[in-house]
């Protein structure tokens, strides 16, 4: 599968996936931390969001993909949670975003999953965000990833393991 990991700078999701025989790339404003420029694109994510598109690695390799992501994973910004979603949503694909629990407050879940299903995959313990290679771990809410059509059942609750 082609998945894009979208403000990815530690590539630790990215990492993951490519153990698991996933092509991933991580794309991130700033530099990769995670030690492998073969597979991060540092720029804008929306030119690469509807897929259909050429990218620069940083190690300077041209790629093309000429159909859609198959599935697309972000952390992303928290300022634009709405439009973020409403986008994913519009490219019938499945994908996973990290956001802040508290967002199933807000009315904008609710419209934007009328007619499709939500699916949550929660957490035992608050999420410890990695940037630029220090953990911050005084995070005062809780995350989940919001997907749609991707996890086997709607609501999913895993244990975080340390490492």
């Amino acid at each position: 599968m082609q998945i894009l990991v979208a403000c990815e700078e530690s590539q630790a999701v990215t990492i993951e996936l490519r153990k698991l025989g996933h092509e991933a790339y991580s794309c991130d404003l700033l530099d990769c931390s995670g030690g492998h420029p073969e597979w991060h694109i540092k720029g804008d994510v929306l030119y690469l969001l509807n897929g259909n598109c050429c990218f620069m690695t940083m190690n300077e390799e041209q790629h093309i993909l000429d159909k859609k992501w198959d599935i697309i994973i972000s952390n992303p910004p928290y300022t634009n949670k709405r439009k973020i979603v409403e986008r994913c949503l519009s490219f019938e694909k499945p994908f996973a975003l990290l956001l802040p629990l508290t967002w199933l407050n807000d009315s904008a879940p609710k419209q934007l999953f009328l007619e499709k299903d939500l699916q949550l995959l929660m957490f035992d313990k608050r999420i410890k965000y990695l940037n630029n290679g220090i953990i911050k771990d005084k995070i005062t809410f809780s995350s989940a990833y919001y997907c749609y059509n991707i996890l086997p059942k709607q609501i999913i609750n895993e244990v975080l393991k340390e490492k």
